[in-house]
């Protein structure tokens, strides 16, 4: 089963997916006390944190991480595309006792590294991946990490891999 949930607006993003988003930790709960149980309500789910993949792209990549460190008996799947990466993420990913236990699908294009923010910032998508590839590489239970060559920061990019990244977690 795949289930989408979709953003009221742009701005909303940055409240519920950034690192430092006002809203990321209610965000979070809302997936596990809310939609989790609303959905197992109606149909027949997995039960086991196994089973549950998060897929995001960009900030709701770094959501998708967040959400297993945060809750790790919950969530232990992600997908990032392109994920924005700061400190803040990077910091969770040290302090973590629990990176062991995840199975990450990564990827970013090569040609990520001027990306206009909707808050008008140029990010370096390369550089900061690289950095969050370096924390991640050999302390998770499966990783994969791929750069899409002329790939840019858009779901044109993204779109091709995923069918790659639900057979790395599934097949």
């Amino acid at each position: 089963m795949v289930v989408g949930v979709p953003y009221p607006r742009v701005s909303t993003r940055r409240l519920w997916y950034a690192p430092l988003g006002e809203q990321k930790d209610d965000y979070i709960r809302f997936l596990k006390d809310e939609l989790l149980p609303f959905l197992s309500e109606r149909y027949h789910l997995l039960g086991s944190a196994e089973g549950r993949l998060l897929l995001g792209d960009s900030l709701s990549a770094s959501l998708t991480l967040m959400a297993c460190i945060q809750e790790p008996d919950t969530f232990q799947r992600a997908v990032m595309f392109s994920p924005y990466v700061d400190d803040t993420l990077l910091s969770l990913v040290a302090n973590s006792d629990d990176l062991h236990r995840f199975t990450v699908y990564h990827t970013l294009g090569n040609k990520e590294n001027e990306v206009k923010a909707t808050d008008g910032r140029i990010l370096d998508f390369v550089t900061m991946n690289e950095q969050l590839h370096a924390a991640l590489d050999g302390t998770l239970k499966h990783y994969q990490y791929k750069v899409i060559e002329a790939g840019n920061h858009t779901w044109f990019t993204w779109a091709p891999e995923l069918p790659h990244a639900l057979d790395y977690h599934w097949s």
